[in-house]
């Protein structure tokens, strides 16, 4: 790829952010709303956070290489620093300082004598920032600890392979549960949630894909920003690929950022540049033009495909999203239309879910069992759990229903509604000695959040007599 066209796709991306927080300020509704609230495709501000603190490195060292204005880069600076602030992203703002700190020594201070001196101030004003970020959300930053302990805990068991690709968000919520029975007066039992993604890419990698992958990776990594024989005329473009790999793999420690498109896509186009700017003897040459046409053909015929099987999809989930929407009014065919895209998004938990409630609504109760459990194969999940609890109780099977609430309460011990729900199957099914206890229980459990529904059970308990 030339340099040239990589710096316009880039170009582009760093004003697809400032288009990003108008678009997304302009959007809020109420002007108490916060970045917190502003909607998108980074769908929350974290992942925004990153896209900001790119695009501040991006603007920096096109400023010390291309020697851009002063006031523009001021100017430019002020506008993304704002909203970086208010993003209110520990990772982003850890991940900026990262990169910033790694451009600045290998533009200023390259010499061995100077380096390790400044590597040492960085990595210990790096670690005083780390315990005050820290510092800053205790909670939070608890909840992934434990996440992370968790995760590394489970995955003894595949300790070379891992569990597999995309398999963290099938299992991990069997873990969490797991890990509660054996130890159900944990700390994290009043932090853990639903859970689809470690916070964390690389132990994400090491879980999927056990020690093997995760060496691989860091073989990759390593090598990436050990690259020095770059040609002296685009020394630049290196700096500018790594500064902005550097940024996504410190924002990875803490966050998802490979789980966007967008950030593929900065990667892809980063490494393309890293790739043109390296001298000869690390370039494949071919011998012909033929053998350029060929490769350009097929490339373009894999993104033919590409698109046309993502077109097919956009197509299947638009017919999703109407058999949603019409349900309500239209039954019948709505059931119709999921039946019919079901063997496309077969193995979508999501979509499995929601075609086990249309079931479950329509009275067909032993195929939405089916569906949810089929679900879980996919992603464990709380919330499954719940459901398919009442799809039980609504088929008589009691029993299930109870295992499947026990097991909803050992997920996210801090949520009160699956022993709300046992104790009012236990209350109908005239155990009341049992119900009384789960009552009690639920009077004395700590309250996460001191929500009107929490209120509303234990008003419904004590309506009943319990």
């Amino acid at each position: 790829m030339k340099p040239i066209y990589t710096l316009f796709l880039i170009f582009l991306i760093i004003l697809s952010t400032y288009l990003q927080i108008i678009i997304g300020y302009e959007r809020l509704p109420y002007q108490w709303n916060t970045l917190a609230d502003v909607t998108g495709v980074y769908f929350n501000s974290g992942i925004l956070g990153c896209q900001i603190a790119i695009a501040m490195l991006s603007v920096l060292i096109f400023n010390i290489y291309w020697c851009l204005s002063r006031y523009i880069v001021a100017f430019s600076f002020l506008l993304l620093l704002i909203p970086l602030i208010y993003a209110d992203s520990r990772a982003s703002w850890l991940s900026l300082l990262i990169s910033i700190s790694y451009i600045v020594q290998k533009r200023w201070f390259s010499s061995n004598g100077f380096c390790k001196k400044y590597w040492f101030l960085m990595m210990f004003l790096l670690l005083v920032l780390l315990i005050l970020l820290f510092s800053y959300k205790i909670p939070s930053a608890q909840g992934r600890l434990y996440i992370w302990f968790i995760s590394l805990q489970s995955s003894m068991d595949n300790i070379l392979l891992g569990s597999g690709m995309d398999s963290f968000q099938a299992y991990y919520m069997s873990w969490q549960e797991a890990f509660f029975r054996a130890n159900p007066d944990s700390n994290f039992s009043y932090l853990a949630d639903e859970v689809t993604v470690p916070y964390n890419e690389f132990l994400k990698m090491y879980v999927e894909n056990g020690l093997i992958g995760f060496v691989l990776l860091g073989i990759l990594v390593f090598n990436i920003f050990k690259i020095k024989n770059t040609l002296v005329c685009r020394k630049k473009y290196a700096m500018l690929s790594k500064g902005i790999l550097l940024c996504i793999f410190s924002f990875s420690f803490f966050s998802y950022p490979f789980s966007y498109v967008q950030f593929r896509f900065w990667a892809i186009v980063s490494l393309a540049l890293l790739a043109s700017s390296l001298h000869s003897e690390y370039r494949i040459h071919l011998s012909s033009n033929a053998s350029m046409k060929l490769i350009r053909y097929g490339v373009l015929f894999l993104g033919g495909v590409f698109l046309y099987q993502r077109y097919n999809y956009f197509q299947i989930e638009k017919s999703w999203n109407i058999a949603m929407y019409s349900f309500p009014t239209e039954k019948v065919q709505s059931i119709n239309c999921m039946q019919q895209i079901s063997e496309r998004l077969s193995e979508n938990s999501f979509f499995l879910s929601s075609y086990a409630a249309m079931r479950k609504v329509n009275g067909e109760y032993d195929e939405a069992i089916r569906l949810y459990k089929k679900s879980l194969e996919y992603k464990s999940s709380y919330y499954t759990y719940i459901e398919l609890g009442k799809c039980c109780q609504l088929n008589g099977e009691n029993e299930n229903a109870l295992e499947c609430w026990k097991t909803a309460s050992f997920m996210i011990p801090s949520r009160f509604l699956p022993v709300f729900l046992c104790a009012k199957l236990y209350l109908n099914s005239g155990d009341l000695d049992k119900a009384q206890k789960l009552k009690k229980i639920l009077l004395h459990k700590k309250r996460k959040v001191d929500a009107p529904e929490i209120d509303r059970m234990l008003l419904e308990l004590a309506t009943e007599g319990i």
